[in-house]
C-alpha cells in the first residue's frame, strides 16, 4: 500500500479497505485524511498496529481490525492512553477524546512486541498480566510500574527487550524480576532514583546483557555493576550515576563494546586501558587532563565524541589524537583559546562541531577550512567574539547550520551563499549586528533562510526569512539602537527608553520569535559601542562555565524503544530494531532504519540493528 494512496482525498470521512490483503500500512498514509471519521480494516491480514494506525485515536477517527494476525502493538503516538477492559476485549481511549480501539483479550496474548510508551498509567502491571509468553519486545518507558519481583515477567521465556525507564522502578527485597529471562539481551532501567542493584542476584541477568541503560539512577555501587556486566556488552549508557576512580582495566573484557556513555559520573581520571567504541561521551566530569598517550588508539578510533563540560588543560593536545574516523565533536566548556590552519588537520571528517564557551580566539573561518567539504553544523556560540570575518576561498558545500549565539558581533562579513550554499539556519540571538547591514545581506544573499534571533523584527522581514526560533530555550534580548535629537535632557531619555521598551514588549507577547529591546544611544544621537570586553585569563579553572548551566552534548538524552517494522508482509518476516531520541519531543519515524535525531534536526544516523524471522 503506497503512502500516498488517499492524499488527495482531502475531505475523506469514510473509508473502507476491508476483505483486501493489506499486512501493514505505512505510518503517514492517512497523515493529510484530516476528516477522517471511520477506518474499516476487517478481515486483512495486518500483523501489526503501529502508528500508521493507532496515531487516528487523536483524531476522531473510529477504527475496526482484525486482529487474528496481530503480533505488534504500539500506542505510542495515541498518548495520552487510558484504558479499562471487560470479559473479552481490552478497550484503549485515548484521553483527550475517548475515542477506542477495542482489543480482543484472547489475541492480546500472541503479541511479540508491546510498547505503552509515555502514557505514565498506573495500572502497567495490569497490562503485563494479559501477555502471554511469545512476547519478546516490551517498552513499559514512562508509565508507573513501582515494585517489582520475580512474578511480574515469569514465563516471558522469549522476552530479549525490556524498557522500564521512568518508571518509578524498585525492586522487591531479596527479588530477582529478571532470573527467568533467559533470552533476555536489552534491559533499560534509566532514571528511576535507583540508589543500588543487588549484584549478586542480578549477576546472572547482568552478564547476559548486549544492551545495558542505567543512566540517572545515583547508583552507590556502580564500579561492581560494570564488573558484572558480561564479556557480550555492545553499548552501555551509565550517565548520572556514582563511579568516582576507575581502573585500567574496568573495561577491559568489553571487546566487542561500541557505545560509552559515562557522562556526569564524577569520574576523578579517565585512564584506563585502551577502548573500542566508536562513541565515547565522557562530558560533564571535570576532568583536567585526558592522557592521550594511553588513549591515543582510543581517540584515534572514535566516530563520536563528547567531553563537553570538563576542565581540560591540553584540548588541543586531545583534537590532535583523534582520527579520520570521527564525524562528531562536541569540546564545549573546555578551554581552547587559538584555534589555526592546522587544528582540525587529523579530523578531516567532523560533519558536527560544537565549541561552546571554550574562550575561542579566531577572527575569521580559517581554522575550519580543513572541514569544509563534509562540515554540516558548526556551534561557536558563547565565546565572547567581537570579529568573525567568513570570506574564504573554498565552499563550504554542505554547512547547513551555524550557531553564534551569545557573542558581541557587529557584521558577518563574507557570509555570501556561494561559499555556503546549502546553509538553511543561522542563530545570532544575543549579538550587536546592525539591523540595516543585517538586512542587506539576508535581501542580497537568501530568499529562505531560517533567522534565529532576528534583531530587526517581524515587521522587517524580507521575503521569506523566518524569525521565530526553533530552539528549546528561548533566546534572550537582541539589541536595537534608537537614535535620541540633541538636547533631550537625562529624564526625557529615561522616559522614551521606558516607553519604547514597553511598546516592543507587548508586541512581542502577541507575535512569539520577536525579541525585547533596549536602548543603546546616548543623547547625543550617536550610538553607544558596547564597552570592551575584559581580557579572559586563559586558566581554564577561572573561565566561563562555573556561574553558566554547563552543555550538554547533542546525543546526550537517549530513549530507547523497539517497534516491528515490516520486511515482508507476505512472510510476516519482521526486524527488531532500536530507536534512539536525542530531540526531547520528536518521534522518531518508522521508515526502515534505524534514526537517532540531533540536536532537533532529522539529521540521522544508523545506531543499531538486530534481525529476526518468523
Amino acid at each position: 500500500m503506497d503512502s500516498d494512496l488517499f492524499s488527495e482525498l482531502s475531505d475523506l470521512e469514510v473509508l473502507d479497505l476491508s476483505d483486501n490483503e493489506i499486512g501493514a500500512i505505512p505510518e503517514d498514509a492517512f497523515k493529510k485524511n484530516s476528516k477522517l471519521k471511520t477506518l474499516n480494516l476487517k478481515n486483512n491480514p495486518i500483523w501489526r498496529l503501529d502508528c500508521s494506525i493507532t496515531q487516528l485515536l487523536n483524531g476522531m477517527t473510529s477504527i475496526n481490525v482484525s486482529f487474528e494476525n496481530v503480533i505488534g502493538f504500539d500506542l505510542t503516538c495515541a498518548t495520552p492512553i487510558e484504558w479499562a477492559m471487560n470479559e473479552e476485549e481490552i478497550i484503549f481511549k485515548n484521553a483527550n477524546n475517548q475515542n477506542e480501539l477495542r482489543y480482543p483479550k484472547m489475541k492480546f496474548k500472541n503479541l511479540r512486541t508491546l510498547s505503552i510508551w509515555r502514557n505514565r498509567l498506573h495500572n502497567s502491571l495490569e497490562i503485563v498480566d494479559m501477555l502471554g509468553e511469545s512476547i519478546e519486545d516490551l517498552n513499559l518507558n514512562g508509565n508507573i510500574l513501582g515494585k517489582i519481583d520475580e512474578t511480574t515477567f515469569h514465563g516471558f521465556n522469549n522476552l530479549h527487550s525490556l524498557y522500564l525507564s521512568e518508571t518509578n522502578l524498585s525492586f522487591a527485597a531479596e527479588s530477582n524480576p529478571f532470573e527467568h529471562l533467559n533470552k533476555l539481551t536489552h534491559l533499560d532501567i534509566s532514571h528511576n532514583n535507583l540508589t543500588s542493584l543487588n549484584v549478586s542476584l542480578l549477576s546472572k541477568t547482568l552478564s547476559n546483557l548486549e544492551i545495558f541503560l542505567a543512566a540517572g539512577n545515583r547508583f552507590d555501587n556502580s564500579l561492581g555493576i560494570i564488573q558484572s556486566l558480561g564479556s557480550n556488552l555492545l553499548l552501555l549508557h551509565f550517565s548520572q550515576n556514582i563511579i568516582g576512580a576507575l581502573n585500567l582495566s574496568t573495561f577491559e573484557r568489553f571487546i566487542d563494546m561500541s557505545w560509552l556513555n559515562l557522562s556526569d559520573t564524577h569520574l576523578e581520571h579517565f585512564d584506563v586501558n585502551p577502548l573500542k567504541v566508536s562513541t565515547l561521551d565522557i562530558s560533564r566530569n571535570k576532568l583536567k587532563r585526558l592522557n592521550v598517550n594511553l588513549l591515543s588508539d582510543t581517540l584515534n578510533r572514535l566516530h563520536e565524541f563528547c567531553a563537553a563540560g570538563n576542565y581540560f588543560e591540553n584540548t588541543a593536545e586531545i583534537i590532535q589524537h583523534l582520527g579520520s574516523n570521527l564525524n562528531e565533536l562536541d569540546i564545549s566548556g573546555n578551554y581552547m583559546g587559538t584555534l589555526n590552519e592546522t587544528t582540525f588537520e587529523q579530523t578531516q571528517n567532523i560533519q558536527r562541531l560544537w565549541l561552546r564557551r571554550t574562550n575561542l580566539s579566531i577572527s575569521d573561518v580559517k581554522p575550519f577550512e580543513t572541514l569544509a567539504i563534509v562540515l554540516k553544523y558548526l556551534d561557536i556560540s558563547n565565546n565572547n567574539l567581537t570579529q568573525l570575518n567568513f570570506s574564504t576561498s573554498l565552499v563550504f558545500e554542505n554547512l547547513k547550520v551555524i550557531y553564534l549565539r551569545e557573542n558581541h558581533l557587529t557584521q558577518l562579513d563574507g557570509l555570501f551563499k556561494h561559499s555556503y550554499p546549502k546553509l538553511t539556519e543561522l542563530d545570532i540571538t544575543n549579538n550587536q549586528l546592525n539591523c540595516t547591514t543585517y538586512l542587506s545581506m539576508v535581501r542580497t544573499e537568501w530568499e529562505s533562510l531560517n533567522i534565529i534571533g532576528n534583531p530587526c523584527g517581524d515587521e522587517d522581514r524580507t521575503q521569506s526569512t523566518t524569525i521565530a526560533p526553533k530552539t528549546s530555550v528561548p533566546p534572550s534580548s537582541s539589541i536595537v539602537s534608537y537614535a535620541v535629537p540633541i538636547g533631550v535632557s537625562a529624564l526625557n531619555i529615561i522616559i522614551i527608553v521606558a516607553v519604547v521598551v514597553f511598546l516592543r514588549r507587548k508586541k512581542s507577547s502577541k507575535s512569539s520569535g520577536q525579541m525585547e529591546v533596549s536602548n543603546h544611544s546616548n543623547g547625543n544621537g550617536e550610538e553607544l559601542q558596547p564597552e570592551p570586553q575584559q581580557e579572559v585569563e586563559s586558566n581554564p579553572e577561572d573561565h566561563i562555565y562555573e556561574e553558566i548551566e554547563e552543555p550538554e552534548c547533542p546525543y546526550d538524552h537517549l530513549e530507547f524503544g523497539v517497534r516491528p517494522m515490516p520486511i515482508s508482509t507476505e512472510n510476516q518476516h519482521y526486524q527488531n530494531f532500536t530507536l534512539v531520541n536525542l530531540d526531547r519531543g520528536t518521534r522518531p519515524q518508522n521508515n526502515g532504519e534505524n534514526r537517532r535525531f540531533l540536536d532537533g534536526r532529522r539529521e540521522m544516523l544508523p545506531i543499531y540493528n538486530e534481525s529476526t524471522q518468523d
